[in-house]
């Protein structure tokens, strides 16, 4: 949520946005406008998400990424979406960043 806060509201500053897990709750539709409103100048973002995190203590994260996910695409945002078969959990990500700072620099360097 800050992530992306912060690259949707400095995009002069951030030029990718990593996101793994991401729990949105009541700012998911306030941060899609924002994310519409800027369009292809949003920054970059990678999402992944697990598909074992539908309920994440009454809350359905998987739900909220696919949300963002189409409300990025929909932007025209530069955008990698992963689901992948794990939980919340900093294994789930570790496994993960390599890939994404990969794709997030490299998009960086197309800028």
């Amino acid at each position: 949520l800050a992530a992306l806060s912060l690259g949707l509201g400095h995009p002069d500053v951030f030029g990718g946005v990593l996101l793994h897990s991401g729990a949105y709750g009541e700012f998911l539709a306030p941060l899609s406008a924002l994310a519409r409103d800027l369009g292809p100048r949003a920054p970059a973002a990678w999402i992944d998400v697990g598909t074992f995190e539908a309920d994440m203590n009454g809350h359905d994260l998987l739900a909220e990424n696919r949300t963002l996910r189409d409300a990025l695409t929909a932007a025209g945002v530069r955008l990698r979406y992963l689901e992948v078969p794990e939980g919340h959990s900093w294994g789930s990500w570790r496994a993960r960043k390599g890939e994404a700072l990969g794709f997030l620099l490299g998009e960086l360097g197309r800028r």
